[in-house]
This record gives C-alpha cells, sequence and structure tokens, in this order.
C-alpha cells in the first residue's frame, strides 16, 4: 500500500522538542529511534509515500543529542558514525531507517517517478510534475532536511533504479539553529592546508547545529534521484530582507571598515549550521543522481556549505564518493556560509570524485576556501581529490551580482577561486580532453583567482582545456590573479 494525498496549507504550524535517547543499531530497535516530521517522525521504508504537499513551518530539537554518557554507546573508528544519531527532523519524514540483509535496495519511500504526461504537463506549466513538495520552513538542531532529516540503510547497495527518494522538491528554507562552532577554526593550518576532517577530531563528534539538506540532511547509503531544490524562492518576507541595501545602524564589518547592510545583518542570523547542502548536508556510502537546484533560493550554513552537497565521505576504506549523473547536476542557487563553501560541494577529499557538474549561482563565504564548485578540495599523495569535467557559468553582464555580494551583502573571504578556493593533492581536469570556458564572479580579502584562490602543494591543473572567458576577479586586499590567487605547487603551473 501507500500513503497518499496529503496536502498542507501555510497556517500549519509544528514546534516539538524530545529527549534524545540513544539505541544501538538493530532493526528491532525502530519503534525506538526518534524523528520530528509534518508527516510521520520515523518511517520504514516500506510504504511508499506519495502526492504529498506540506507547507506553514516545522521547529524541533533535540536534548543531550551531544551527551557523552548518553551516546557512549557508539564506537569505532569513524568519526562519521561517531557523530551519527538516529534521530532526524524532516519536512515529511524525520528518521527514515532500514536494514536490509539481502543487500539490495528494493523500495522506494518518498516520492515516485514522473510520468511522461506528468513531465510534459510540468513543461508546459499546466501542472507540476512533483511527486512530494516541501514548502515549509524547517528548523532544528540536528539532521534537518526539506524532505527528509536522516536517512539511514545498512548493508545495502546502492541502486539507482529504485532509489530511497526520488521526484521530490523543496522550497522551504532549511534553517540549523544549535549551538555554533566553527571547524575549520579548529586545528587547521591555512599555509599547508592540513585541515582536520570530519573523520580525523574528536572535537568534532557533535552533532549538535550539524548536517541539514534541501532535500535530506544526512544521508547513508541509498540513492536520491531526481529531486530539485529551491530553499526559500517562495518566502516572499524572506527574499526581502535578504536584499535589503540599507545600512544597519553604525555598526561596521570590519574595525573601521564599510557600514553594515540589513542584509548583512539578517543573513548573519542563518550562518550557523555546519554541513549543509543544497540537496543533502552529508553523503556517506550514498548518491545523489540527476538532482539540481535552481535559480532564486538560498544555501545557508556556517562551515561545510555546498550547493548540491555540504560534505562527501566514505564510511568504507574501499568506497569512494563519486557526485555524478546521467545529465549535468548543477547549482543555481545562492551559497553563502562561512568557511569551505562551494557551488557544488563545500568539501571535497581524497579519492572522492566530482564529475560534470556546473555552477550557476552565487557563491560567497565570510571566512575562507570558496569556490565555484568546491571550498576544498584536499586528497592525499598519490590519492587526490578529483573534479573532472566541472566548470562555473556565471555572468554579470551589469554588475548587479558585484554589488550584491561586496555591496549589499558584504562578504569576502580568503582563498576565494572560480572553481576551487583551496586545493592540495587535488586535481582539477577534463577526462574527455575538451576546452571549456569558465566564468565566475569571485570577490574575497586575499588570496583570490578566477580557478583556483590558492593552490596548495600537489595541485594539478589542466590549463589547455579550460578558458577564462569573462567574469571578474576582486581582492579586497592582497594576491588577485586571473587563474590563481596563490600558487604553492610545482605541478599547476
Amino acid at each position: 500500500g501507500t500513503i497518499h494525498t496529503i496536502t498542507m496549507d501555510d497556517s500549519t504550524s509544528m514546534h516539538v522538542a524530545l529527549n534524545y535517547q540513544p539505541v544501538g543499531w538493530d532493526v528491532t530497535n525502530l519503534d525506538k529511534m526518534q524523528g520530528i516530521g509534518l508527516v510521520c517522525g520515523v518511517h520504514n521504508g516500506n510504504t511508499p509515500l506519495t502526492d504529498i504537499q506540506t507547507a506553514g513551518e516545522l521547529e524541533g530539537y533535540f536534548y543531550d543529542i551531544n551527551s557523552q554518557e548518553k551516546n557512549a554507546i557508539y564506537s569505532g573508528d569513524e568519526m562519521v558514525i561517531k557523530r551519527y544519531r538516529f534521530a532526524g527532523i524532516g519536512g515529511v519524514c524525520g528518521l527514515v531507517a532500514g536494514r536490509l540483509d539481502a543487500g539490495n535496495q528494493t523500495m522506494r519511500a518518498i516520492g515516485e517517478p514522473a510520468t511522461i504526461l506528468s513531465q510534459v504537463e510540468n513543461f508546459l506549466n499546466i501542472a507540476d510534475a512533483t511527486s512530494v513538495k516541501n514548502t515549509a520552513m524547517i528548523t532544528g538542531n540536528s539532521m534537518v532536511g526539506g524532505i527528509a532529516g536522516n536517512i539511514w540503510f545498512m548493508n545495502q547497495t546502492v541502486n539507482t533504479d529504485t532509489p530511497i527518494i526520488e521526484n521530490c522538491a523543496n522550497e522551504g528554507i532549511i534553517h540549523l539553529q544549535g549551538e555554533k562552532f566553527n571547524l575549520v577554526a579548529m586545528g587547521d593550518d591555512l599555509t599547508t592546508g592540513e585541515d582536520q576532517f570530519l573523520e580525523d577530531s574528536n572535537d568534532r563528534i557533535k552533532a549538535d547545529n550539524c548536517f541539514g539538506g534541501g532535500i535530506v540532511g544526512f544521508l547513508h547509503q541509498g540513492s536520491v534521484k531526481a529531486c530539485t531544490s529551491i530553499p526559500g524562492v517562495s518566502d516572499a518576507q524572506f527574499l526581502s530582507a535578504a536584499g535589503d541595501e540599507t545600512l544597519f545602524g553604525e555598526e561596521k564589518i570590519y574595525p573601521g571598515g564599510i557600514p553594515m547592510t540589513n542584509a548583512h545583518h539578517f543573513l548573519e542570523q542563518y550562518l550557523t549550521g555546519n554541513f549543509v547542502g543544497g540537496v543533502a548536508g552529508c553523503v556517506v556510502d550514498g548518491e545523489l543522481r540527476d538532482c539540481i537546484t535552481t535559480e532564486g533560493g538560498y544555501v545557508l550554513g556556517n562551515d561545510e556549505v555546498g550547493g548540491l552537497v555540504g560534505y562527501l565521505a566514505s564510511n568504507s576504506k574501499n568506497h569512494n564518493e563519486r557526485l555524478s549523473g546521467s545529465k549535468e547536476l548543477q547549482n543555481g542557487c545562492y551559497v553563502v556560509g562561512h568557511s569551505d563553501v562551494g557551488g557544488i560541494v563545500g568539501s571535497n577529499r581524497a579519492g572522492n570524485t566530482i564529475q560534470k557538474c556546473v555552477n550557476e549561482g552565487v557563491v560567497v563565504g565570510r571566512g575562507r576556501n570558496i569556490g565555484g564548485i568546491a571550498g576544498r578540495n584536499i586528497g592525499d599523495q598519490g590519492n587526490p581529490a578529483m573534479i573532472d569535467n566541472c566548470t562555473s557559468e556565471v555572468f554579470d553582464y551589469d554588475n548587479s551580482i558585484y554589488h550584491l555580494v561586496a555591496e549589499v551583502w558584504q562578504m569576502y573571504g580568503d582563498n576565494a577561486g572560480g572553481l576551487v578556493g583551496f586545493n592540495e593533492y587535488g586535481k582539477v581536469t577534463r577526462s574527455d580532453a575538451s576546452k571549456t570556458n569558465v566564468s565566475a564572479i569571485v570577490v574575497g580579502k586575499h588570496n583570490v583567482g578566477g580557478v583556483f584562490g590558492m593552490a596548495g602543494v600537489g595541485t594539478k591543473f589542466d590549463f589547455k582545456n579550460y578558458t577564462l572567458d569573462g567574469g571578474e576577479v576582486y581582492a579586497l586586499f592582497d594576491n588577485a590573479g586571473g587563474y590563481i590567487g596563490v600558487n604553492l605547487s610545482e605541478d599547476a603551473l
């Protein structure tokens, strides 16, 4: 059977707080797991949810989700798993969980494929082909998503023919609102790029204020297919406040610097959560396929913020993530954060590949490592982080984008690049050996370039396949270059 034909209006309002209680992984413990959702809290995925429209607002909170005593149950070598909590806050479902011992995903939990007729009706603007849509603003302190806050499956092979979520859309703002902390400030070295990644630091096991996505906050295994996210596009009040360039009192952006605008002050309250993506906040051993974010939406967070994915990770020593699709994956949203902010991915790590992606959105950050494709692209010696057949297509014919970034939002960061903010042991190439144009509006404080903000040790780049086509590179202080702001690699040039 299915659960279907549910419609909510803007008067819907749900505010829920739960005391977090951890459970060990066992399918028999599903009823003890915790989720907060407008349709259902916890969903085992065996009954498809479709033809659903959620609206209004949802605010959820889990108390004691970072309690060391409560989370002593979690152990192991992988910090992603140590960070994990069996809980979620979502516009449709809070937590979707299951265990498939046969090793194959066989059901679709949320949504259904678009038919040829519905696709034609959608193209003609007669009807919406989306099977499930959320327009509600979703706020929470951990694992927050427009459709599902958390998707956790075990012992399964990712099956793109039967995805966990398919043909869903989100137009609601996703706001992580918990205890704020800066990931990039934790023991990293700006000059060498020896940053502590998600798996490396015991200081990072806090789940509070982490994992937010337009479709799903945290995805462990399973496939999300043909989904669209445009957070905030239908919120007229939000859009007006985000573009308000009148001055906010006499406060300055920098000591002795430019006066603060109302837009800057307004957006700051949303730049709180870590691991935030337009589609998924964090993907572990899973896949996003044929998913896009489109023009007019806002992806907002603090560190590890991406137009499509905040952070690509792997829980398996032998499994590397690949972000690709049968068609180009695109970001058209505004992506605004603090550090490690990218048009496609906030951070890409060793062995992972970002392939056939195009950024058409404006990407800004006020900290460091801001890039049109990836804010940070860092691999290991002999195991690079790969960006293949990707480009940025952001044009500013009337100077409106520069005005928005520099004068209205007033967002200036270090290491800002048209494709990558900070790159180390990372390779940017075109496997099809074709040429492509890069057009980006890059605004920053220090180390600003049309391709790389900072090219660290082990950077490899196919200059012959990339041509700068228009765009603008502007450094508020020093180190601006057409291709590279600062080069520390013997292999980049």
